[in-house]
C-alpha cells in the first residue's frame, strides 16, 4: 500500500508538471502573438532611383565577375550611398522574400534600423534597432542600443549577449572567404554613406617554394 501511494504520489507529481508546462506554453503562445506580432507592417519608406541607377547597382549583387578575376587587384571597393544601401537591400527583399521591407539611416559608426517581415497577410514581425559597429581588418565590435521586437523593448541586461551574437554571425559569414569566396574586410559607416572593402580569396597557384 506505502508503494502503491508513493506511485501515485510521483504520477500526480508528473501530472501537475505537464499540465504546468502545456499552461506555460499557452500563455507564452498568447504573450508572443499579442506583443511580437502585429496587423500592420513598420512604415518604411521606399528609396527611389531612376531606371539606369538602379541597372548600375544590379551588376554589384552577384560579385561573380569580381570572384572569377584573375590579376593584380585582389580587392575592390564599394561606395554606396544611405539611399543605394536601401534599395539594394529592398531589392533583394523583393526578390528572396517577397513583402519584406527595411530602411537603414546611416550615422558616424552607427546604424538605426527598422526591418518588417511579413508572415502572411494579417500577420507581421516588426523590428527596430539602433547600433554602433566597429568593423575593420575583420576584427568587429557591434554594440546594440536598443532592440525593438514588435512593442517588446529588449531589455539592455541582453544587448551586450545579442552583440556578441552579430559580432559571430558576422564574423563567420562574410570574413570567411570559403563560402563566397571573398571577405568583407572593412565596412566603413558614414553619415550617408557605407563603404567596404572587399577581398577575393587568393587561389592556390599548385606550386610551393622550398
Amino acid at each position: 500500500m506505502a508503494m502503491r501511494g508513493i506511485v501515485k504520489f510521483i504520477l500526480a507529481i508528473i501530472l501537475f508538471l505537464l499540465v504546468a508546462a502545456g499552461a506555460s506554453g499557452i500563455v507564452g503562445f498568447i504573450w508572443t502573438e499579442r506583443h511580437l506580432f502585429t496587423a500592420e507592417p513598420l512604415p518604411v519608406s521606399a528609396s527611389e532611383l531612376d531606371l539606369p541607377h538602379q541597372a548600375k547597382l544590379i551588376k554589384l549583387l552577384p560579385l561573380s565577375d569580381f570572384i572569377k578575376e584573375n590579376g593584380y587587384h585582389p580587392s575592390r571597393q564599394l561606395v554606396l550611398t544611405e539611399k543605394e544601401t536601401n534599395w539594394l537591400l529592398n531589392y533583394y527583399f523583393s526578390r528572396e522574400k517577397p513583402g519584406n521591407k527595411i530602411e537603414l539611416k546611416l550615422e558616424q559608426n552607427r546604424i538605426t534600423g527598422k526591418y518588417s517581415r511579413k508572415l502572411n497577410d494579417q500577420k507581421y514581425q516588426n523590428l527596430m534597432f539602433d547600433a554602433t559597429v566597429q568593423y575593420q581588418n575583420c576584427i568587429i565590435q557591434v554594440d546594440l542600443e536598443r532592440l525593438q521586437l514588435g512593442d517588446y523593448l529588449v531589455p539592455t541586461t541582453v544587448l551586450g549577449q545579442l552583440g556578441y551574437l552579430a559580432e559571430f554571425y558576422l564574423q563567420k559569414q562574410y570574413c570567411s572567404p570559403h563560402a563566397r569566396g571573398f571577405t568583407i574586410n572593412d565596412l566603413q559607416v558614414r553619415p550617408d554613406s557605407v563603404q567596404l572593402t572587399l577581398v577575393r580569396k587568393q587561389m592556390k597557384s599548385g606550386l610551393s617554394s622550398n
